[in-house]
């Protein structure tokens, strides 16, 4: 089941319980410096608090440092969330609507950011705790800022690779994210980033 390994494992390693090796802490900071451009399958799931499956999405990610990202939703709809090096996109296909805002005030202090930025992760996060189970090494964060919208990030690699990421939100809803068929550092064109709205698509915020 996706996430289960987050489900499962972060909560002992939080309280104590459970066997767990030590793991580098710097593995998300190599991995941040070696990656210039990421692309990948993702699968979505969204729980409560109990750990009820709410809901489930699919798509594809594109990132190419810095500070340019497209995360393409095509299940159960159609979502756009992008990011062009200045303004950060949301566009649902559905509603014909998108809303844009400026990336440095959309995207202090989020995943999107820390992925795609140009700093370090702790520039924005501190380091809780770094451990290694089950072939994957892990960080877990906590954001810096106290008006982040999730209280803690964690990310799982196999090596060199992403495989993993958890956040849980304010609400005590924890989103997972399982990546697969992922390529590093491939030709991926600026055109990739841009996003011109569609005919009769009603736009939200300010494009300049």
């Amino acid at each position: 089941m996706l996430g289960c390994r987050l489900w499962c494992v972060l909560p002992a390693l939080l309280s104590g319980v459970g066997a767990a090796g030590a793991a580098d802490p710097h593995v998300l900071d190599q991995f941040l410096a070696s990656t210039e451009t990421l692309r990948a399958q993702f699968r979505q799931e969204l729980r409560d608090s109990g750990g009820q499956v709410l809901e489930v999405s699919a798509g594809t990610v594109l990132i190419k440092r810095p500070n340019r990202f497209q995360w393409s939703y095509k299940e159960p709809f159609e979502q756009l969330v992008l990011a062009d090096g200045e303004r950060l996109w949301v566009y649902d296909k559905d509603l014909a609507q998108a809303s844009v805002a400026p990336i440095d005030t959309a995207l202090t202090a989020t995943p999107a950011m820390l992925l795609s930025g140009e700093g370090l992760a702790s520039d924005e996060f501190n380091l809780q705790a770094s451990f290694s189970r089950d072939g994957l090494d892990w960080v877990l964060l906590k954001p810096k800022a106290a008006a982040a919208d999730f209280r803690t990030l964690a990310l799982a690699f196999a090596g060199d690779t992403l495989r993993f990421m958890e956040l849980q939100d304010n609400l005590e809803q924890v989103t997972f994210i399982e990546f697969s068929d992922i390529e590093r550092n491939v030709d991926l064109g600026d055109g990739l980033f841009r996003f011109e709205p569609p005919p009769g698509v009603d736009v939200i915020g300010a494009e300049t």
